[in-house]
């Protein structure tokens, strides 16, 4: 999408980070998480993101990274 200078929106970034979960692909949930955390604007991190990214936590027992979303995640007023 970039190349072709279209920016991701959330709608992207959801599907995508979907897409990884459904495949369990649980690492690229969580790099592609980063890469939504950076992206901000359009793109900036949802509820969505948020669960798609606890969720990969919870599946590869990263306890402490998933206590630091929630925190990131209300920081963020995500519901």
């Amino acid at each position: 999408m970039a190349a072709a200078g279209v920016q991701p929106d959330a709608v992207s970034y959801n599907t995508a980070l979907l897409a990884c979960q459904r495949a369990g692909e649980w690492d690229s949930v969580l790099e592609l998480f980063e890469r939504v955390r950076r992206a901000g604007g359009k793109g900036a991190p949802n509820a969505f993101s948020f669960n798609a990214a606890l969720a990969a936590c919870a599946a590869t027992s990263r306890a402490a990274e998933a206590v630091a979303l929630l925190g990131e995640m209300r920081e963020a007023g995500a519901p």
